[in-house]
Order: C-alpha cells, then structure tokens, then sequence
C-alpha cells in the first residue's frame, strides 16, 4: 500500500499500533513523512486558543493535530491543513478555492477535508475554516478511549 521511510501502514498495523480506524492510520501515516508547517500551525493555536481552553496539540509522526475537547478538529501537514466539518455541509464546502476531500484509503471520509496551504494566506480565511471545525467540534463524536 504506502512504502515511506521503511514502514507501511500494514506493517503498522500488525504491530498492534492503537489507531482508532484505518483512515486515521492512513492520515498519520502521512504526517510521518513530512514535517509540518510551524507558522500555520502557529496561526492555528492562535485562533483556536481565544477560543477553547481545552486543547492538546499531538505531534504524530512529523505532523501536527489539534484535539479540542478530546476530538480531532484540525491538522497541520506541510502544505495543506485537515478541518473536520459538518458532513451535511460538503457540497457547500467542497465548491471552495483549494479544498477537496479527504480521501486516504480511496474512500471519501464524511465530514473531512483537505484545505491547501496557498489559500490560507490571510487570518480572514484561515479563521473561516478553523471555525468552522470548532463549530461542529461540540456535535462531533469523540473516539473511544482504550481501556487500560
């Protein structure tokens, strides 16, 4: 499937990495491969802290994913960001300059989208996008916790 710096996400997964579904395997992996942009993520915690005081930033593999009341909203690769969304909204949103959806395993992940880089080059459009994954962060279901 995916053969970056030595590992793949099968090999990954047969080590029994805890992930909470193969699209979020598939969207860490990707991280791994790549360092992420500091100053969006900067522009990101910027906007997302006036906001929220529940949030903890995962570095995964070279990327960056901002979890807001303990449910993924954005993350931050190289050149493109990752917002979860309402999925009754895709239509709507995929009409926008430089988004398009998320799609690692070949399947379109509902609710999920790629924004690239370029086009969030003013706090105007990056606010939009950030808000609106802070908005549907309240209804978005949180990934089960493993027992310890």
């Amino acid at each position: 499937m995916f053969q970056r710096a030595g590992y793949s996400l099968v090999s990954l997964q047969r080590k029994n990495v805890p992930f909470i579904n193969n699209w979020l395997a598939t969207f860490i992996f990707n991280l791994a491969v790549m360092a992420f942009n500091e100053k969006l993520a900067d522009r990101v915690r910027e906007i997302i802290a006036a906001k929220h005081k529940n949030v903890a930033e995962k570095k995964m593999f070279g990327g960056l994913c901002f979890m807001v009341n303990d449910k993924m909203c954005v993350g931050v690769e190289s050149n493109r960001m990752m917002v979860r969304f309402d999925p009754a909204r895709t239509n709507e949103l995929m009409e926008k300059e430089g988004c398009r959806p998320m799609d690692f395993t070949s399947k379109v992940m509902k609710g999920f989208a790629f924004v690239d880089v370029d086009v969030l080059n003013t706090k105007k459009k990056l606010e939009f996008w950030v808000n609106l994954a802070l908005e549907y962060n309240r209804f978005a279901k949180a990934s089960k916790k493993k027992k310890k």
